[in-house]
């Protein structure tokens, strides 16, 4: 099924560019030479204006965790990093064996040959 091309809402204000800005247009600037669309052009862009529309998440409190609560999560973060990097580093290691154990092995069959009796 083919799609039904968007109406143009009004051209880029940038005038050695001129690029037709269409309704289904998802960003604020002119994709073509990334001029910022005007307040007015925005407000007829239906995605756009949703997005000024919708109402942005509350952020939190400031000073809601006090200076050593923070400290201790970023203390706590940094001690799980390190003992997830410790397993992972043990891990590498033992494979890293394996594969040189695997290598010499191969090239003793090699060099040792069929065995003829």
């Amino acid at each position: 099924m083919a799609k039904v091309p968007a109406e143009v809402v009004t051209h880029c204000p940038n005038p050695q560019c001129g690029k037709p800005i269409y309704a289904d247009h998802f960003n604020s600037w002119c994709i073509e030479c990334g001029e910022p669309l005007p307040e007015a052009v925005q407000a007829q862009i239906p995605h756009l204006r949703a997005l000024k529309e919708k109402p942005s998440a509350p952020s939190p409190p400031v000073g809601s965790l006090s200076d050593r609560a923070l400290l201790e999560r970023l203390v706590r973060a940094q001690e799980e990093q390190s003992a997830t990097l410790a397993a992972i580093r043990q891990h590498t290691g033992c494979i890293y064996a394996w594969v040189i154990l695997s290598i010499l092995l191969g090239a003793l069959a090699v060099f040792m040959g069929p065995c003829s009796s």
